[in-house]
């Protein structure tokens, strides 16, 4: 949070301050990460394998994503010809399945709190590819507000294994 509270103090980052006043849509996702991780972890996910829970989770995805293009006028036909903007985004659909289904897996196996983690190296690996791919260049308070948040990273364990009782 400390992160958070730097880039969004006056003349810190934000090219604008008007700009503040979204900084709470940016903090829905991270919400929402400890909303999924706590329910997770508290109820479990009815027997149900990471792959299968992302299986779930993609296919109702799908049926939302459907009804919204249409709906809008948005539809995009998957059919060929395929380019690289397709491949693309196949990749990226790849991609997204295999690190989402192993946030699943490190939910049950280590917890909610530390699996909630991953939002930190997210946005670390974000702020690398955006340097490397679009050129961009950062303040020194964004910088600082890194720093912050991966001390807070280091304080976090995963949660101790519970010894079974002896009977």
């Amino acid at each position: 949070m400390m992160g958070v509270v730097i880039l969004a103090a006056p003349d810190a980052s934000l090219p604008q301050a008007v700009m503040i006043a979204v900084l709470p849509l940016a903090l829905v996702a991270p919400f929402f990460y400890g909303v999924e991780g706590n329910v997770v972890a508290k109820w479990g996910t009815f027997g149900l394998s990471p792959v299968e829970v992302m299986f779930g989770a993609s296919a109702v995805g799908l049926l939302i994503a459907i009804l919204l293009a249409v709906l809008s006028g948005q539809w995009v036909s998957p059919l060929p010809p395929y380019g690289s903007v397709q491949g693309a985004l196949v990749l990226s659909s790849v991609i997204h399945a295999v690190v989402y289904t192993t946030y699943d897996w490190l939910i049950g196996r280590a917890g909610a709190v530390f699996a909630s983690q991953v939002a930190y190296l997210v946005t670390g690996f974000g702020v690398v590819w955006s340097m490397l791919m679009l050129d961009e260049r950062y303040s020194g308070w964004v910088w600082v507000a890194l720093v912050f948040m991966f001390i807070g990273l280091a304080l976090v364990e995963p949660r101790k294994r519970r010894k079974a009782p002896l009977v």
